[in-house]
């Protein structure tokens, strides 16, 4: 027998003939399920993509509340202070639940993402296996070695 029947093909090939799925693809699918819920849904991630960025707060607020500290002398006004203090407390807070909050939408759009793919996959799949069924007479269906089932 000839080497090449029986080799199986590495798996660097097998990436070859499958057609890449990029990210950009992946973006355009879940835009095809979410449907109505396109527009909210890009709201919420932009909210959550917003509030990842809160880490760059802290330090500057910080660095304000050092650069206060380093030149505080007896008898000023420590008000600006208790502003530092105060905004850093409630910004946090804010996005903290900015946070729980979007992450809880954007868990419903997963689960509907999740729904619309399983409902419409399904839909597709049972609507072409039976068009296929249809254009079938019996006995033309034959095995790979050539035999009628």
């Amino acid at each position: 027998m000839s080497d090449n029947l029986t080799a199986q093909p590495n798996s660097h090939q097998m990436d070859d003939l499958s057609p890449a799925f990029s990210w950009f693809d992946l973006a355009k699918v879940f835009w095809y399920f979410l449907e109505e819920n396109r527009w909210p849904c890009l709201f919420w991630v932009t909210v959550i993509s917003i509030a990842f960025f809160y880490f760059l707060i802290p330090p500057l607020i910080l660095g304000q509340t050092v650069d206060y500290l380093t030149g505080y002398t007896d008898g000023d006004s420590r008000s600006l202070l208790y502003w530092y203090i105060g905004g850093l407390t409630v910004s946090w807070g804010v996005v903290s639940v900015l946070r729980l909050v979007s992450k809880r939408y954007l868990r419903t759009f997963e689960i509907f993402i999740d729904y619309n793919a399983r409902v419409k996959g399904f839909g597709r799949l049972m609507e072409n296996s039976l068009m296929w069924h249809d254009q079938e007479n019996t006995g033309n269906i034959y095995d790979p070695e050539g035999c009628k089932i």
